[in-house]
This record gives structure tokens, C-alpha cells and sequence, in this order.
């Protein structure tokens, strides 16, 4: 037989030739070079291209947010052709489109005017009698409504509208210089001014008044200020005149049905009282809250506030001074809604007060910064608080006036060496301070129109000013979105998000505090639920259940994951949440009672006889579920008794009606603490002495010495949770302190809650966890698992001593993970959470998320709007929140891999 020796060489044909017979390739074929290249093109490809994808959507999300905190901008415009004769010194107000005015004179005589160019286009008297001795002594109008008021020397009065009047005109029905007009210019027509909409639409607008012949005759003597609100009910017109007297009453108005003739007359007239106040001539006169709140203020900074009682009559309601000493009230005006009061004084300070009612969470005070006597509170149980401190201008002279925007809560102030502001009430944002020479303005007004914003003022020799507004996003700063804002009405400063409401009166609030709050809560609970049952899945998975089930279990667990969150919320939502409600007090149970029993079940397994327990290994399982499901049972037996011992009967009425004490939630918050407190004291105390004396006694004896410290230790759990849950409450009792945990941990129950949702999102997370933490286990060496089993080390020991120290880095990502899923999920606590943004940590009421918020609102959002952009700010909080979340995952993986890789 041939053979060939070791040594030799090999042939080529030798090495070419394979097993088969068949030569083999020496070269990598050019179809096979090709696949590789284009596959690690495309991956190459496809990852970077990820990568810009991500960073593109952070850019588009930070190009969207960085608006709302630009500062606003003011531009001055000429006026180029205005007349010398154009009087408006009493008082204006400007069209939501910017091209036409009308204003009120020192004589009294209304003119409107060209906003574009100063030029006045019609001039008219208030009344036809006004020319037989009758002077005009006040005037009031109202920056957000159309209602005006006159006041004469001989102690009458005129009210009436004057509203903007939008009409569009047909090409055809327009002169050739109009046709000829570019889009945005403007001409005076036909007693309005005409404009060309971008659109080419021809846009007229007009001013028109609707002023009675004769005036009404309320006083004896001449008016010297005058305020009216139009109401349901007709207008409310307050007095006060030369010979200190303040009268309030309503118009009323009366239409013939035979002539169509509308007559006027003062109807519910009273007057109100003004004992103690100085004996100088007030200055201001202003009427709030759809007339419901009168104010009167002199210029030492004395304030009478007037209201309506529950019988619907006028009271002195409180009197206060609203600047300190040495300071006097320069300019007074409400901001739009007409509850907060807007004061400027001598010193360049701008306050802004409102009502707010007395409770226990007041924060504030009705008194100047220097004055310290005691607040006294008013009858009606309101106190006139100072909410707001904007500070002084560019610099620090006198508030020579103020401009509220009819729209939101900006305001224009105008200051006594011609420089200007503009600040946003709520917030205290000042947007910008704008420096000018030229004379203080008297009077200020603001465009309603963000796209068309400008600013006007006026100064007591009549000389117009015009600024261009860039305005920007007045309500957005990083104060009103992120810490605590005073809003009209509330007792104290607090985080709220309510973005719409049903008219301009009700400012919006932007607070995200209540958002990210619920952010965190949602994914609280649900890792809370989740992460536990799905890490300890993870570990029976891999270290204690028989390898033959495995191909079974795990992928069921993983196709848990394949259920829609939509469908998750939806059996949350119509039929978890119902249930939870009804069985209440057996759900609460069932997580003490299901350990319990499966503990006292594990106890009695031990008395078993060695040779019954071993005949029964392979059913341990079988009677660990009965034992659980038993566990179910014993909570639905047990649940009225406790609902009866602890809850008064009623467990739905003590959360919401605050029935009974607050034992039984003491009780179902400090049981775990407890018990966990008791388990570690058993632990170390307990157990070293039993087992130093149990060290002879039989087997038997030894199981009945474990169970009998087990009851034990479950009674002492038992009545020391209850007893230290009584001596809270009995504390508070005794020390006036609030104790009632219905009042701080809990408090009332929503159908669609926290509870819910954790549960549900467990479905959700579950999976990802136990997948990722399942690979993570499998991926330790098998030779460390050999060498502790073979130490002497049980199962038990080995997987939390050994395995999961080696696997910390993989259990740490599939958790991060998780908490990524949770912080993200929208539909299911969009459907199950009731969706209402509120900063509470009970478990048993409802949040909103960032991602449910952006869900819900951006539908609606105007583009470009506050609203529209602060949407955007979620979703980039949410985007770095994910972002910072898998970073630290990342980080604390590769340390925990670094560790582990010199095992």
C-alpha cells in the first residue's frame, strides 16, 4: 500500500484537492468580494444613517423650541403725514389689524385716524348738546371691550360703543387708485381705511359709534372719573364726582315697538360708601370682573376695593395702601380679564395685584414691602394680594403709563423719560426694555394680532409714537414653564398646565411640572410592577426551571410584547379598571396574602415526610398554583371584613368623602416597612438563638420551631402596623398636625389611576426586561456555575452570588431599556390614566405624560403658535429624557463589562 511520508511536503495538487474529490477555490470568487462590499456598505450606510436621523430630529425639535425664548423686539415707524391737530390724549384704541384707530380728545371730541399715517379721517362731537356748555370732565374706554363712557361738568353721563366694523368689497366696486393698491398698503376709503389682503381681497375697516342724542343726568356736580363694563345685563357704569359722591348703577334700555325708538336710563342706582377716605380727590376709577369688583385709588396709594355680596349689593369690601410711604400711584389699569390690577408708581415699580380668597395654603400679603401691620381680612374673605413684582425699567423713572394687550397678559408701561417696556403679567417675563428720546407716554395700547403687533403711545401734548413688535412668545419663559407661577385666583404660586380655555379672559397655563411629574409617576409604577416579576422571571428562567421548558416559556413571555399598547389601554380602560374598582379591597389584599400563603405553604412542605416530599417533588410546582390561587380566594373572603374593620364599610367612600380616620391607610402604607423591618430583626436576633437551640431537635421539630416564628412574626406585623398606625393618627390629633395620609400619600380614587396603568405597562415592559435579562444570565460562563455548584453552593446561592454579580452589566441595560419603554408609552396611559395633569403621588388617581400631553394637544395646536412650540419643548424634554436614560445605561454597562472580563 502507497503511503506518504509526514515530512513531505504537500503537492499543489494535493492541497487544491478536497474529501469530495473536487478542487477547491484558492480564491475568493469576485460575486462573493461583492456581497461582502455592498453589505458592509449598506449596514455602514444604514448606521450612520440612524445616527443623522436622531441628531435631525433633535435639530428639528431644538429649531422649533428656540423661539419662545427669543426676546421680543420694538422697531419705531414714522408717522409720516400726522396731523398737527390729531388729538387723542384721553385715551385710544387700534384695530387687530393695525391700520386703523380712534381716540378721544382733551375736548372730548372722537376722531378716528390712519395708523399708518397719522392722518385723521373723521371727527365728531359725543352728543349734539355737547357744543351748549357741556365739557367733557372724564372718559373711560376699554381696551377689551368696545363700551365707552363720557362724564360732564354739569354731572351727566354718555355711554355707548364704538366697534371696529370689517367688511370686504368686490373689486369691480372700487376706484382705480384703490385697485391700484399693493398687497398690505392701505388708503383711506369711504370713512375707513382700505387695505389689500395678501389674498387680493379688498378689506375695509371703519369705526363705528353708537352714542345716544342726550346724555343721562346721574350727578350734581361735574364727573370726575367714569368707568363702564358691558355685561349680560347691560352696562355697569361707576361715578365718582366733585362733591365726593360714588355712584354705580346700570344702564338699562328700553326699545318703543311702535317707533323702534331705543331710549336709555340709569336703573339700579346706588351709592356707595366712602367713610375714611382721604380728603383729596381720588385719581382712578376702575371696575373689574365683568362688574362684580370696584376699585378706587388715590394718588398717596390709598385703595378702596368695593363687591357684590351674596344678595347682589354693594359693600366696602377692604381699604389698604398699595404703595409705601413717600411713593404715590402714577398709572393704574386691569390687565385683560379684569382681575389683575396693574399699579406703577413714583420710583418706576410695576405690582400686579388680584383677589385672592383666604385658605390655608395663602401665600401672600396685602401690604407694600416696607409696611408690616397685621392684615385684617376683608368681609366677603378675599384679600387684595400683591401676586406679582415686575421691577423698574431701563432706567428707573417714574410709570408714566400702561397699555394692556386686549389679547393675553402682556403689557406695555411706559415710563417718565420716554422709554417704554413690555413685560408679560403672569410670568414676570420682561420681554424688552426699549429706550427712546422723546416724550413719557400717557396712554399705551398693544395690537391684538401677534403677526401684526405694534405699539402706540400718546403724550399729554399729543404727540403719537408707533413701534413695530416683533412680540414673540410672551407666555413662554423658563420660570412659568419649570417653577411655580402666582395665577389669577389661586391661593399661592403653583406648577398648572391648562393650555385652552373658553375665552382670552382665563389666561392659559404652561406650567410642565405637572407633565414631567406624571412622566416620572407613570414610569415609577410601572417599573414598580414590572421590573421585579420580570427579573425574577428571568432568573427561574435561567437558573432554577428545567431546561425542557424553556423553549416553551420564553417565547410566550416574548410575545407578550407583540400585543398593541392601543389594545393594552383599551382592556385598561372598559374592563380592568371597572373591576379594580368594584373589587377594591381584594385587590389591595391579594399582594399580602398571596406571598403569605405561598410562605406558610412553604413552611408546611417542610414538615412533610422526606419520603412523601420526595415522592412529590415533580408536583412542588402544582401546589405552589393552588397555594396562590388559594392565596386569591382567602383575599376575596377577607376583603369586606377589612373593608368593614378599616374603611367604615366603604372604601370608595373613605378616600373621597374622608369618612372614618385614616388608620386604614396608615395600615396599608407602613405593613411592607414593617414587615420588612420585623424579617430583618428575626434575621438577626431571631434565628441565631433558634438555631443554637434547635441544634439536636429532630427534623420535625426543627420545621414546627420555623413555622411557629413565621405566625409569630406575622402577628407581630400585624398589631405593630396597626398600633403604630394609631399613634400617627392619635399625634396628629393631639399636636393639630394633619396626619391623614388621605390628605398627603392618598388620597381620592379615579377609576382610570396610576394603579392601572402600572399594571397594565407591566405587559409591556415585562417582555423587553425579561428577554434582554434572560441573555444576560445565559451569557456567564457555565464554569462558574460548575464551580459554585461543586463548592458546596445550592442553586439558589450560585444565581445571586454568583451569576447575577457577572451579569449586573446586562440586567442594568434590559432595566434601562424597560424604563425607556415606560417613559415613552402613550397609548396605554393616554386610554388608562384619565389623563389629567395634576402633581398628586397617589397611587389611585390619574396623570398625564409628555408624550399622552403631545398626543392629545398637538392636533389642535395652531402651527406656530405658544401652544404649538411648547408641545415641541415635550418632546424634546422627552428626547433627552430617552437620551440620558440609555447613555447612563451605556456607561454603567461597559463598566460592570470591564469588571466582569477579569473573571
Amino acid at each position: 500500500m502507497h503511503s506518504v511520508r509526514a515530512d513531505r511536503p504537500e503537492t499543489m495538487a494535493e492541497k487544491t484537492s478536497a474529501f469530495t474529490g473536487r478542487k477547491r477555490q484558492l480564491s475568493t470568487r469576485r460575486t462573493v468580494k461583492f456581497a461582502d462590499q455592498f453589505a458592509a456598505s449598506v449596514i455602514t450606510v444604514g448606521g450612520i444613517g440612524t445616527i443623522g436621523a436622531v441628531f435631525l430630529v433633535g435639530v428639528l425639535l431644538v429649531w422649533e423650541v428656540v423661539p419662545l425664548f427669543q426676546p421680543a423686539e420694538i422697531t419705531p415707524v414714522a408717522l409720516p403725514q400726522t396731523d398737527s391737530s390729531l388729538d387723542v390724549s384721553r385715551g385710544f384704541r387700534v384695530d387687530e389689524y393695525d391700520v386703523i384707530g380712534w381716540g378721544a380728545g382733551e375736548d372730548g371730541s372722537i376722531t378716528s385716524f390712519s395708523t399708518r399715517t397719522g392722518e385723521s379721517i373723521s371727527t365728531r362731537s359725543v352728543v349734539s348738546t355737547q357744543d351748549d356748555g357741556r365739557d367733557v370732565t372724564a372718559f373711560s374706554i376699554a381696551f377689551d371691550q368696545p363700551d365707552i363712557a363720557f362724564g360732564f361738568a354739569d354731572g351727566s353721563v354718555v355711554t355707548g360703543l364704538a366697534a371696529f366694523k370689517t367688511d370686504f368689497l368686490e373689486a369691480e366696486s372700487v376706484p382705480e387708485e384703490v385697485r391700484s393698491l399693493a398687497t398690505n398698503q392701505t388708503r383711506i376709503y369711504d370713512g375707513g381705511i382700505v387695505e389689500v389682503t395678501p389674498r387680493g381681497q379688498f378689506r375695509v375697516q371703519r369705526v363705528e359709534f353708537d352714542l345716544p342724542d342726550e346724555p343721562l343726568d346721574v350727578a350734581d356736580s361735574p364727573v370726575t372719573l367714569i368707568d363702564v363694563v358691558g355685561t349680560s345685563s347691560g352696562p355697569v357704569v361707576a361715578v365718582w364726582s366733585e362733591e365726593r359722591r360714588l355712584l354705580l348703577f346700570r344702564i338699562k334700555q328700553s326699545e318703543n315697538i311702535f317707533t323702534g325708538e331705543v331710549t336709555s336710563e340709569p336703573a339700579d342706582q346706588v351709592e356707595l360708601p366712602v367713610d375714611g377716605a382721604p380728603t383729596s380727590q381720588p385719581n382712578f376709577l376702575l371696575m373689574g370682573e365683568s362688574g362684580s369688583r370696584l376699585y378706587l385709588i388715590w394718588e398717596d396709594g390709598t385703595l378702596f376695593r368695593y363687591s357684590l355680596d351674596d344678595s347682589r349689593k354693594w359693600y366696602l369690601a377692604e381699604s389698604l395702601k398699595v404703595v409705601p410711604a413717600g411713593r404715590t400711584v402714577t398709572s393704574v389699569k386691569l390687565a385683560a380679564g379684569r382681575t389683575t390690577l396693574l399699579i406703577g408708581d413714583s420710583e418706576g415699580d410695576l405690582t400686579g395685584w388680584f383677589p385672592v380668597r383666604d385658605t390655608p395654603d395663602f401665600a401672600g400679603t396685602n401690604r407694600p414691602v416696607e409696611d408690616e401691620t397685621e392684615t385684617v381680612l376683608p368681609d366677603d374673605g378675599y384679600l387684595l394680594t400683591r401676586a406679582h413684582e415686575y421691577g423698574r425699567g431701563p432706567t428707573e423713572a417714574a410709570v408714566s403709563g400702561l397699555g394692556p394687550s386686549p389679547r393675553d397678559r402682556t403689557v406695555a408701561v411706559g415710563y417718565a423719560d420716554g422709554s417704554l417696556s413690555l413685560i408679560q403679567t403672569t410670568n414676570e417675563r420682561r420681554m424688552v426694555d426699549f429706550v427712546r428720546d422723546g416724550p413719557p407716554a400717557k396712554h399705551l395700547a398693544l395690537t391684538p394680532q401677534a403677526e401684526r403687533s405694534s405699539i402706540y403711545g400718546v403724550s399729554e401734548d399729543h404727540d403719537l409714537f408707533r413701534g413695530k413688535v416683533e412680540i414673540g412668545h410672551p407666555a413662554a419663559s423658563l420660570a412659568g414653564l419649570f417653577a411655580p407661577i402666582w395665577y389669577e385666583g389661586y391661593a399661592a404660586p403653583a406648577s398648572v398646565w391648562q393650555s385652552t380655555s373658553a375665552s382670552d379672559a382665563t389666561e392659559p397655563k404652561f406650567g410642565l411640572g405637572p407633565i414631567i411629574f406624571g412622566t416620572l409617576k407613570a414610569t415609577f409604577y410601572s417599573m414598580l410592577f414590572g421590573a421585579p416579576l420580570a427579573l425574577m422571571a428571568a432568573i427561574y428562567t435561567s437558573e432554577i426551571m428545567p431546561s425542557r421548558w424553556r423553549p416553551a416559556i420564553k417565547p410566550t413571555i416574548e410575545n407578550m410584547a407583540s400585543l398593541p399598547s392601543v389594545v393594552l389601554g383599551y382592556v385598561a380602560a372598559i374592563v380592568i379598571a371597572p373591576y379594580v374598582e368594584k373589587w377594591l379591597p381584594m385587590i389591595l389584599l391579594v399582594p399580602f396574602i398571596v406571598p403569605l400563603a405561598l410562605l406558610t405553604g412553604a413552611y408546611l412542605w417542610q414538615m412533610l415526610p422526606v419520603r412523601v416530599a420526595l415522592r412529590l417533588e415533580n408536583g412542588r410546582m402544582f401546589f405552589a398554583a393552588v397555594t396562590a390561587l388559594a392565596g386569591v380566594f382567602a383575599a376575596y373572603l377577607l376583603g369586606p371584613i377589612v373593608e368593614d374593620v378599616l374603611f367604615r364599610g366603604n372604601i370608595l367612600l373613605w378616600f373621597s368623602e374622608r369618612k372614618g380616620s385614616g388608620i386604614g391607610g396608615w395600615f396599608l402604607i407602613l405593613t411592607p416597612l414593617v414587615t420588612l423591618v420585623v424579617a430583618l430583626l428575626a434575621r438577626t436576633f431571631v434565628t441565631p438563638i433558634l438555631i443554637n437551640a434547635t441544634r439536636n431537635w429532630s427534623r420535625s421539630a426543627c420545621t414546627a420551631a420555623d413555622l411557629g416564628k413565621f405566625a409569630v412574626a406575622g402577628l407581630i406585623v400585624l398589631a405593630g402596623t396597626y398600633l403604630l398606625s394609631w399613634a400617627l393618627i392619635q399625634f396628629g390629633s393631639l399636636t393639630g398636625l394633619d396626619l391623614d395620609p388621605r390628605n398627603s400619600l392618598i388620597g381620592s380614587f379615579d377609576q382610570r389611576n396610576a394603579f392601572i396603568v402600572g399594571f397594565v405597562m407591566g405587559f409591556a415592559i415585562i417582555p423587553i426586561i425579561f428577554t434582554l435579562a434572560d441573555d444576560a444570565l445565559m451569557s456567564v460562563p457555565q464554569q462558574l456555575r460548575s464551580a459554585s455548584l461543586g463548592s458546596g453552593a445550592t442553586p439558589w446561592q450560585t444565581a445571586m452570588r454568583v451569576v447575577l454579580p457577572t451579569a449586573m452589566s446586562g440586567l442594568f441595560s434590559a432595566l434601562m431599556v424597560g424604563l425607556g419603554r415606560a417613559v415613552g408609552e402613550t397609548m396605554i396611559v393616554l386610554m388608562a390614566a384619565g389623563n389629567t395633569p395634576i402633581l398628586d403621588f397617589n397611587i389611585f388617581n390619574g396623570f398625564r405624560t409628555l408624550s399622552a400631553n403631545i398626543a392629545v394637544e398637538l392636533p389642535e395646536a395652531v402651527k406656530g403658535s405658544t401652544h404649538f412650540r411648547i408641545l415641541f419643548l415635550c418632546a424634546l424634554l422627552l428626547f433627552i429624557l430617552t437620551f440620558i436614560v440609555n447613555t447612563v445605561a451605556e456607561i454603567v454597562r461597559i463598566r460592570f463589562r470591564k469588571r466582569a472580563s477579569q473573571l
